[in-house]
């Protein structure tokens, strides 16, 4: 029982194959890299969106504080000279985030005031036609970037005060703005970097898993398949064991009936005989007995066929032309047609006739027996065909039989094995076995409802070896 199970075990793992064309390793590999590439880009994504936010907050703020000190500044200014004098004050009392800065500028870009000072810088670096520009729209906020002489990069927003040819800028490092946005970075950075390892290490852990299961899915193969050809010697071993006990009993058996049936036979003869003179109404059972008689020396003969290898008698002759005398000497009785094509050419193969002859008479003989299974106003045909293949010559017996059923397709070379209610089973096991003495090959092709095609190779002589190929050439 487990043996069987084994064997089932076999074909379900070879019909879905033990391992897939894809290897999972490699799917999961594939898999973690998208994830971790999509964890970078979120991450990335999620960092410029926030820098971009931080960059806004800024300069919203530095929008806002302008307008304020502008209109703060439109508001107190009663004559040029106390203002300058005091807008330093002032400015220093407006609440400033770090690292920035306020200026009061003239319309030639000039600072007037500067708070936080910086001495040595009377110019704020702003182009003529922005100049314009920014004075031309009173009361709007400009915003635009800047660099400063230290090569720092700044937000700066300039409104012009309402009836002055002034203006009040608001700047700020983007540095000290982006500060708070480097340390989300960080955090961000660590995060991806910690989520990118825990999918490695994830994808790591899983890939060890499917590596184990891989080798004890094929470790479990292997161990099926060493199951699978080991009953399989043992069936063969049992097979062969069999079979020669078979042999010896059978080839036995049918000795010792060889005698008894020539005796039986002469009997027979003899009985006919006294039959004939007196006139009795004996001959039809007598010609039954004959028929019987004939019947159990065949299959005697068979059994002696198969179970004793005769030596080979190979003779070099013309295949095409032995075949058709052969042929022309076969019996068909009732409708079926035999013809032939024979398409070997002058080919010569080493053969035993006698043996070849029992081959061509058998496959024959199974043939009629198949179309007699056949309606009446179906066709009735077998073809006997020859050709030439590289080192062989080929025979070919085809019938429109209503063919061999693929599960009897499978044991049709079993000894003893026949779908008749007569006979022995040896036809074709006796078939094949001459086929192999002559060191050729059998191949039965066949389809329900359309026939059996029985193909046989043959080697060809080896004196004819080169004249074919001189004829190829």
């Amino acid at each position: 029982m487990a043996s069987v199970r084994a064997m089932v075990e076999v074909r379900a793992a070879r019909h879905r194959g033990l391992l897939p064309s894809v290897r999972p390793v490699t799917t999961l590999l594939a898999t973690g890299i998208v994830w971790i590439t999509v964890l970078l880009s979120v991450c990335g994504f999620a960092a410029g969106y926030l820098r971009q936010q931080a960059l806004n907050t800024t300069t919203g703020e530095l929008e806002r504080l302008d307008t304020i000190v502008a209109e703060a500044a439109s508001r107190s200014f009663q004559g040029v000279d106390p203002l300058l004098a005091s807008l330093a004050a002032m400015f220093k009392a407006v609440p400033l985030a770090e690292d920035t800065s306020i200026a009061l500028l003239d319309a030639d870009g000039r600072v007037l005031a500067r708070y936080p000072a910086q001495p040595g810088r009377a110019e704020s670096g702003i182009a003529e036609g922005d100049l314009r520009a920014i004075f031309a729209e009173s009361g709007v906020t400009t915003l635009r970037q800047t660099t400063s002489d230290q090569q720092e990069w700044r937000i700066e927003a300039i409104r012009p005060l309402a009836g002055y040819p002034l203006a009040v800028s608001v700047s700020r490092g983007a540095a000290a703005a982006l500060a708070d946005w480097k340390r989300q970075v960080i955090v961000i950075g660590i995060f991806a970097i910690g989520g990118a390892l825990g999918i490695a290490l994830m994808m790591y852990l899983i890939a060890r898993q499917i590596h184990a299961h891989d080798e004890l899915v094929a470790a479990r193969g292997d161990k099926l398949e060493a199951e699978r050809a080991r009953l399989e010697a043992e069936t063969k071993l049992l097979k062969v064991e069999r079979l020669a006990v078979l042999g010896q009993v059978t080839g036995a058996v049918a000795h010792e009936l060889h005698a008894p049936l020539i005796a039986i036979r002469e009997t027979l003869a003899a009985l006919k005989e006294i039959v004939a003179d007196s006139g009795s109404e004996l001959e039809k059972p007598v010609a039954r007995m004959e028929r019987s008689i004939e019947r159990c020396e065949r299959m005697s003969s068979d059994l002696l066929e198969y179970t004793s290898a005769r030596e080979l008698q190979p003779t070099s002759v013309g295949f095409d032309q032995w075949l058709g005398e052969v042929i022309a000497k076969q019996h068909i009785s009732g409708p079926v047609k035999l013809s032939t094509e024979l398409r070997a050419g002058n080919a010569v193969a080493s053969f035993d006739p006698d043996r070849i002859r029992r081959v061509l008479a058998d496959l024959v003989e199974n043939a009629c027996q198949a179309l007699s299974e056949l309606p009446s106003y179906y066709e009735r045909r077998i073809v006997v065909r020859t050709g030439v293949a590289p080192g062989m010559v080929v025979l070919t017996v085809a019938d429109t039989g209503p063919g061999i059923p693929p599960e009897n397709l499978e044991r049709i070379f079993d000894p003893l094995f026949s779908t008749k209610s007569f006979g022995t089973g040896l036809g074709l096991p006796i078939v094949k076995q001459i086929v192999d003495q002559h060191g050729g090959t059998i191949r039965i092709d066949s389809e329900v409802a359309h026939g059996t095609r029985i193909r046989i190779s043959l080697p060809l002589s080896a004196e004819a070896m080169p004249e074919l190929r001189k004829a190829a050439a």
